[in-house]
């Protein structure tokens, strides 16, 4: 089964210009820039010995901002499992109502066929037709 994102992904031609490019080019640079710094100080920070004995605390901020992430990203890719398996079960829903819709039979209009019609008072053993 190939995985497509063709519903959710934009396909606009104006959003392939160079200024666009550019633009997404210089944020994704910016926000691993950020990171890479953040990382960096993190493991500097933590490599001094003076660091690690006056304040423990920070560790332990350390340590529950890194339970939070990860706590974060286990949420977020479990509610995607889940919405995928929910898609997938309303679309097994859907072909199944169809091939149930399928599987009817068909109605057929037939012509309609002349009828007797008796008036008040006739009392005969054959009814006339009308003919028109």
């Amino acid at each position: 089964m190939s995985n497509k994102l063709d519903s959710i992904v934009i396909n606009n031609p104006q959003r392939r210009s160079w200024g666009y490019r550019l633009r997404d080019i210089i944020i994704v640079s910016a926000t691993a820039a950020l990171w890479i710094l953040f990382i960096t100080q993190t493991y500097l920070t933590l490599t001094s010995s003076n660091f690690l004995q006056e304040q423990a605390y920070v560790l332990q901020i350390l340590k529950l901002t890194a339970m939070d992430f990860v706590a974060v990203f286990v949420i977020l890719h479990v509610w995607v499992l889940y919405e995928r398996v929910l898609f997938r079960l309303k679309m097994r829903s859907y072909r199944r109502s169809m091939e149930r819709q399928a599987a009817q039979p068909k109605l057929e209009a037939k012509p309609a066929e002349p009828q007797a019609v008796t008036y008040p008072g006739e009392t005969t053993e054959y009814p006339k037709y009308v003919s028109r």
